[in-house]
This record gives C-alpha cells, structure tokens and sequence, in this order.
C-alpha cells in the first residue's frame, strides 16, 4: 500500500481480506464481547465502533511497515546482487592477470635457462681448438645427425666432443655416418658440404687413433678420369655418361664404400 492514505473505495477490499482473516475475526468478537463462533453484527456502536477502527488502523500500519521492509529487503537484495557481479569480475580479472603474469614468468625462466647454456657453451668453447670447434658447431645444427647417433647437443662442448668422439669412431657407426650422407648427396644432387666432409674425415681420424691395423683413408678419384663401376658409385637415376665430373662423396676402401660421383 506504501504511505500514500487510503480512500474508502481503496480501504474496502483491504477491509474484506482483514475480515477473512481468523485471528483479526477473533480479535473483532473479543472486542465486541462476542462468542468465539458468533457472527459479527450488522449495526455497532459508537465505542465498539470506534475500537474496530483503531484495530484496523492497527493492521493497515503494520501492512505499510511490512511493506516498507519488503521494499527494504529487495533494495539490500539487488544491492548484493550487484556486489556478486562486481566480485566475480574481480575475480574473473584477477585470474586472467595471474595466468598472464604465470606465462611471463614461464618465458623468462625459459629465458633465462637458454642464456645459461649459451654462455656456457661460449665459456667451454673457448677452451677448443678453432677446428674442433667448427666441427661441434656443424654437429650441433645437424639435427638428423644428432637424431640418428643419439647425441646430446645440449651439452657444452667438452662433453659432446667426447661424446662425439665415442660414437663416431666407432667402425660401425662411421659406416652408418657415410651412409647419412650418400643420402643426403642423392636427395639433393649435389657434392658433400665441406662442413660435412669435414666431419667425415675427423670421424676417420678417430677410428685410426683407435690403433687400427690399416688405417683407413678416404678415396677421391681424379675429375676427369674413367668411371668404373668397380671402383665407384653414381646416383641410381638420371645419370649418365662415362666420364667423372665430380665426387659427390669419398669413399672409405677398407669399409668396402666406393666414392659416389657425378659423371658425364
């Protein structure tokens, strides 16, 4: 009903529902000296009369207070509701900033790490010999290699050296390196880089050290020469002609690989 005052027209159906109401019912017969089961009468007098109108003035401000608590309690409803929205937000935002600071963070340790084995790398590779420290560059970019021999590029220099060293000397894994690379000649139709023939040829070095009775060597026939089939290899196909024009890849006699070259 709120404070506005109320007519007899607006009064009257407000008066009806309080009349169907068993305790306001009661509170009525009380006031007008009436059995409990006894109907109200038609006609009252003046003091009964007026008591029943301070019992209704009763009931309607009680209505126009629970109203005004009703109203309160949804304002400090909605007021909440509000209050949640903000918070989840909050939260919401919240969580996105420590998501964002924790891939930062992941970044910069990552960072951090890689700086760290580089400046290793840099401090031992000034302890080599600028040859095998071209060697090592060429194995550490070489990811079919180190893929193939199973070797730890993330070691500083010293230590893949020594693995290197240990693998590659090894007679079965030197033929397994020439073989790497007459593949790579034939899928790219060209000579082994220098870098790799460089590796070759320390590889070879190595195994020798390794007291063999007949030190292996490398085989490059003169450009120019006869090519026999014998004596040397040329790609399987689109090759033709009986002249060598180029070594593609030495051969190792004592391990029974022919040069691979390009012929005309």
């Amino acid at each position: 009903m709120g404070k506005q005052e109320l007519d007899a027209e607006r009064l009257k159906p407000v008066l009806l529902e309080l009349l169907e109401d068993d305790d306001v019912l009661k509170c009525l017969r009380k006031i007008l000296g009436l059995d409990a089961r006894a109907p109200l009468p038609e006609s009252l007098d003046d003091g009964k009369r007026r008591e029943l109108e301070r019992v209704l003035t009763e009931s309607r401000d009680r209505l126009e207070r629970k109203d005004r608590e009703l109203d309160e309690y949804r304002s400090q409803l909605e007021r909440a509701g509000r209050d949640v929205e903000a918070l989840r937000a909050q939260l919401t935002q919240r969580d996105r900033d420590q998501a964002s600071l924790q891939r930062r963070l992941e970044t910069s340790l990552n960072e951090c790490t890689r700086l760290q084995s580089e400046c290793n790398i840099l401090k031992n590779r000034s302890l080599l010999p600028p040859a095998h420290a071209r060697l090592l560059a060429r194995v550490r970019e070489d990811e079919e290699l180190i893929h193939r021999f199973e070797l730890n590029n993330r070691q500083d220099d010293l230590d893949l050296l020594l693995q290197a060293v240990a693998v590659l000397s090894h007679e079965g894994n030197l033929r397994r390196l020439w073989d790497l690379y007459k593949g790579r000649c034939e899928s790219q139709r060209a000579a082994l880089s220098p870098a790799d023939e460089g590796l070759l040829e320390a590889a070879l070095g190595w195994h020798n050290v390794n007291g063999a009775d007949s030190p292996y060597q490398l085989e490059r026939p003169a450009t120019g020469s006869a090519y026999n089939y014998e004596k040397h290899m040329r790609p399987p196909l689109g090759m033709g002609g009986e002249t060598i024009q180029a070594v593609w890849l030495p051969g190792i006699p004592g391990l029974n690989l022919k040069p691979l070259v390009a012929t005309e």
